[in-house]
C-alpha cells in the first residue's frame, strides 16, 4: 500500500511520525494563511459555478491570477 511505503520511507530518513486527530489537523490548517486563502478561493469558485452556472474555463478566466491577483493551485 502506498501509505505504508511512504511511512517506511519517511521513517528511514529520520522523520518522526506522530498520529494526529482530525481536530488537531483542522486546527493546524486554520492557522495556515495560505490554506485559508485557497479555501476562500475554492468557495468563491464553487459559488460561481453553482449560481452563475459557469464552465471550468470561465472559472479560470474569472479568477485568473494575472487579472485578479489570486493564486490558483
Amino acid at each position: 500500500m502506498i501509505e505504508s511505503r511512504l511511512h517506511d520511507l519517511l521513517v528511514s530518513h529520520g522523520v518522526k511520525i506522530e498520529a494526529k486527530s482530525s481536530e488537531e489537523i483542522i486546527k493546524g490548517l486554520k492557522k495556515n494563511d495560505a490554506f485559508l486563502e485557497q479555501l476562500e478561493l475554492f468557495v468563491k469558485c464553487l459559488k460561481a459555478i453553482r449560481v452563475d452556472r459557469i464552465s471550468e474555463e470561465e472559472v479560470v478566466n474569472r479568477y485568473n491570477p494575472d487579472r485578479r491577483n489570486l493564486n490558483i493551485v
